[in-house]
């Protein structure tokens, strides 16, 4: 019972035990050195609008690829879904992150 009363010490290591060394640091090739490089972010950043667009234009880019009969461009309508669905457009974030 008194056992319970009493906290044990705080053993960070084993006292014949080394300490670690620190792990190596991968190399930075100096492009994370650059203190003027934007970063994109990957949130959202279209409108429900743009999304509804982004839409008509997959089934535009599918119907006309069928249409003429090169399915490869149909293809093409994977991107505008891709961005529908994500409600993410990359030029447009890396156009907003330059102005920044």
């Amino acid at each position: 019972m008194i056992a319970f009363l009493h906290p044990l010490p705080k053993i960070t290591h084993h006292p014949y035990q080394k300490s670690l060394p620190t792990p190596p640091q991968p190399p930075t090739f100096g492009v994370l050195k650059n203190k003027n490089s934007t970063t994109m972010s990957f949130e959202p950043n279209l409108t429900i609008g743009e999304c509804v667009v982004s839409y008509f234009l997959m089934m535009a880019v599918i119907l006309a690829g069928g249409f003429i009969g090169q399915w490869w461009i149909a293809g093409f309508g994977l991107l505008f879904f891709l961005r529908g669905v994500t409600g993410f457009c990359a030029v447009k974030a890396m156009m907003s992150a330059q102005k920044a």
